[in-house]
């Protein structure tokens, strides 16, 4: 594809954000072998990369390095590459967050004619929003009429255009961050809604599909192109977001097993999952809700599951024969053959490239 699959990581020892990165790069390149991926990274995570980045890097075909004051933060550095992502990186590109996972050919999204365009936060107009109150906090200190706003986007997936328009956007995108950071705003979101309103939003608006926050965005999994791993702290909807397998995969690297996991991504997901909508989604984003979840997350009453745990959980808790090796490979190969069928059976206008 001739858009650029851009990527912005800051990452330490300390955290998992480049087996996120991992996560989508590698998914990117499964469903799309001949796309070009760019990274952009500050100095402090190219020598994290040098040591550590080999199955990372294998993927990348541009890498772009910015220098940073030393006392910068990681989460500042990654929110300053972000908003001014645009004056680094040339040509055409599709600027996704690394906590994603790439689901299917991303080459369609040339067709949106448009300098700047993204999807909505949450999948809903604002004043439906259920974090409403967040937002209106966060942006209090912009000069500009939040509460008649009714697009609120999402900076998670981010098409731009090489063009004068899209430049000028992320220039200002970049200043309006610094501000909000004087104020202690280190979010990046309400600068960019903002910065869309003092450029007569400029932004136009993509299909859900494009960057599916799954907490909220459930219509958008048939044809889904990018899985967002958004979800509420201690709240992930898939195996491959929480920090269990996050911290598996920085132990054991991009293996065999986690490929097939990452490919098998619907599998991943927990169970029972159900819709939430109306009232009862306020509730579930208030923090009552969160309170009383607590109880039924701690480490001694974890009910979160999906078939990779159980399987190998199983097969951890039997004795180990040879017998009982070969019956684990089976099962597990019958199941996968399983999950491959639903897939090309449940979702018929998915295309390949």
């Amino acid at each position: 594809m001739n858009t650029k699959l851009l990527y912005v990581l800051s990452t330490s020892n300390e955290d998992t954000y480049y087996e996120s990165a991992l996560i989508s790069i590698f998914s990117a390149k499964s469903v799309m072998p001949n796309s070009w991926i760019t990274l952009l990274i500050d100095d402090k995570t190219d020598l994290v990369l040098k040591k550590k980045g080999d199955q990372l890097l294998q993927y990348i075909s541009e890498i772009i390095i910015v220098k940073f004051k030393n006392e910068i933060t990681k989460k500042v550095r990654s929110r300053l590459l972000k908003t001014n992502m645009r004056n680094h990186v040339s040509g055409d590109f599709l600027y996704i967050d690394c906590d994603t996972l790439i689901a299917d050919s991303l080459t369609d999204i040339k067709d949106y004619d448009a300098p700047v365009a993204a999807v909505l936060d949450g999948h809903l107009k604002l004043n439906n929003h259920p974090v409403f109150d967040l937002f209106e906090k966060q942006n209090k200190y912009f000069d500009y009429p939040f509460e008649d706003i009714e697009r609120y986007y999402s900076s998670g997936v981010i098409y731009s255009k090489d063009c004068t328009e899209a430049k000028d956007f992320f220039s200002r995108w970049h200043e309006n961050y610094k501000i909000g950071l004087q104020n202690g705003i280190s979010q990046d979101q309400p600068s960019f809604s903002k910065t869309n309103y003092d450029s007569n939003d400029i932004i136009k608006e993509i299909s859900g599909e494009w960057n599916c926050q799954i907490r909220l965005g459930g219509k958008y999994l048939k044809n889904l192109k990018i899985l967002h791993f958004w979800s509420k702290r201690n709240m992930p909807i898939s195996y491959l977001g929480s920090k269990e397998y996050l911290l598996e995969l920085k132990e054991e690297g991009l293996s065999n097993k986690h490929k097939d996991i990452i490919r098998d991504y619907e599998s991943t997901f927990f169970e029972p999952m159900g819709i939430v909508v109306n009232s009862d989604m306020q509730f579930n984003f208030s923090p009552l809700y969160e309170e009383v979840r607590q109880f039924y997350t701690t480490k001694e009453k974890q009910y979160l599951f999906n078939f990779h745990q159980i399987h190998n959980k199983l097969f951890e808790e039997c004795t180990k024969t040879k017998l009982s090796m070969i019956l684990y490979k089976i099962n597990k190969a019958i199941i996968k053959m399983e999950l491959a069928l639903t897939r090309v059976l449940t979702k018929p206008n998915r295309r390949e490239y």
